[in-house]
């Protein structure tokens, strides 16, 4: 490995984490993974990441890097009420098309970012990207409200919080195989939360 600074070879790690990860999952980033497709000393990957863990923290975050920028630029182009349903119901598709391959890999990545939550830096990783969807809502709705689309005295911080728990609610749901009991899929159930929120 030739001589980098200290933030070149960071991204050099990270885009080789980024890489494994799309191809093999979160599980495959480990320190002696990266080290050896950067052809490196392990000690090389911890003097920037102390575990595995903090490595795949940090693919999480670097997905997400990369993949905000063109979320939030397509969601800038919805109204507040459009954005807020896109935002709630997961219709990322809508905005990058299904054949998106960052799309793909971040999808995939926060499902196994779930399932290692109980890992603290994964757990922060995971509620980095929940505070990030709250500040989108927060801003649908105070947008909303500036254009008197929602109502001018909308406690915009609880609001924000019930309908992340109602979004999440139904993944939950989903996620043990009875959303189907609804009768309607994610986007109709959150525009239901909404109307019934008086929004």
């Amino acid at each position: 490995m030739a001589y980098m600074s200290r933030e070149a070879r960071r991204e050099q790690i990270m885009n080789a984490v980024v890489e494994l990860v799309a191809q093999e999952g979160l599980a495959a980033a480990t320190v002696r993974r990266i080290a050896c497709q950067l052809q490196c000393s392990p000690g090389q990957i911890h003097h920037h990441f102390d575990s595995a863990e903090a490595l795949r923290a940090e693919a999480v975050r670097e997905v997400w890097r990369r993949l905000e920028p063109l979320l939030v630029a397509a969601l800038r182009k919805l109204s507040p009420r459009e954005r807020l349903i896109t935002v709630l119901s997961g219709c990322k598709t809508q905005i990058l098309g299904e054949d998106d391959p960052l799309l793909r890999v971040a999808e995939r990545l926060w499902s196994e970012a779930w399932e290692t939550r109980r890992d603290s830096a994964v757990r922060a990783a995971i509620v980095d990207g929940v505070c990030k969807m709250r500040d989108e809502v927060c801003a649908s709705l105070a947008e909303g409200v500036a254009a008197e689309d929602f109502p001018e005295d909308l406690d915009v911080n609880r609001m924000s919080l019930l309908l992340i728990a109602a979004s999440q609610g139904f993944d939950f749901l989903e996620e043990v195989g009875i959303e189907q009991e609804l009768g309607i899929d994610k986007r109709a159930y959150m525009i239901e939360v909404m109307r019934r929120e008086g929004l």
